[in-house]
């Protein structure tokens, strides 16, 4: 079965999403931001995560340019921002094997907005690229929908 990536409003993120994370059924990818952030508003508003605990792994997230995947404590994983070409595909990498090796959930949620990124489409197209590098050279056994805001 291959791999779609669906375009999701992004109004839809406070409900039935969080049940999911709640549930571990989803793995939820989102910019290393603080201030107003999904980060911030998944870890620690709903998932009760200590706020500062949250800082500094956004900030440390950033200064090594790499994910952070926060598993097995919860199915998420934070993304660095400013990420570009071949950085962007290092870390778009890193996620795609975490989620296979780790998470094994069958859907993923990117959480980026025009504040964490100012050219979503530029992500997107990565993402969709990763996912048919993936279907061509691994088999991708659990990830069936990815979900993308519009």
């Amino acid at each position: 079965m291959n791999t779609i990536i669906v375009n999701k409003p992004s109004f839809k993120i406070f409900t039935e999403d969080l049940l999911l994370l709640k549930t571990e059924k989803i793995h939820i990818v989102c910019p290393a931001l603080i201030k107003g952030s999904y980060c911030m508003y998944y870890l620690a508003d709903s998932m009760r995560m200590n706020i500062n605990d949250v800082i500094k792994l956004c900030e440390r997230v950033e200064a090594a340019k790499e994910p952070g995947c926060l598993y097995p404590r919860f199915n998420f994983t934070i993304f660095p921002t400013h990420a570009s070409g071949a950085d962007l595909m290092a870390s778009m990498e890193e996620v795609m094997v975490a989620q296979e090796q780790y998470f094994k959930t069958d859907k993923m949620l990117f959480a980026f907005d025009q504040d964490s990124w100012p050219d979503l489409m530029v992500v997107k197209n990565a993402l969709q690229q990763k996912i048919n590098d993936w279907g061509r050279t691994w088999k991708i056994k659990y990830l069936k929908s990815c979900y993308f805001f519009e």
